[in-house]
């Protein structure tokens, strides 16, 4: 394990951006993330914003990768929604409300939209 110490995880990282654009595009790429993992048939089971760090040129990197392989169309929903709470939960004061309702919403559009391709 390596520290790395020019970086913030995605939830300091959020709280010191001002720009609410700035905010939604570094969500959009989380969202990116999140669903290609789901839309390959696997559960991230320690999935929140202390598990994502920042470097100073706002790239991404996961950490603490716990990924398991989803077994059922059933299981692959309810694990969906669990990580996406679990995204909820850590996001804390980082967002507005409305931000995460849109972030939430994104993630299941994005999901659709690669279970169709």
């Amino acid at each position: 394990m390596d520290y790395l110490p020019d970086c913030l995880n995605a939830r300091r990282y959020l709280e010191s951006k001002h720009d609410l654009g700035l905010k939604w595009h570094f969500l959009e790429g989380i969202a990116r993330d999140v669903t290609n993992i789901y839309a390959r048939g696997y559960h991230h089971n320690d999935c929140h914003l202390g598990n994502v760090l920042v470097d100073t040129d706002g790239n991404r990197m996961w950490v603490d990768n716990e990924l398991r392989r989803i077994k059922g169309e059933a299981e692959h929903s309810s694990h969906f929604e669990q990580t996406l709470d679990l995204l909820d939960r850590s996001m804390k004061q980082a967002l507005p409300d409305g931000m995460k309702k849109e972030f939430r919403a994104r993630c299941r559009e994005r999901l659709s939209q690669k279970m169709v391709d």
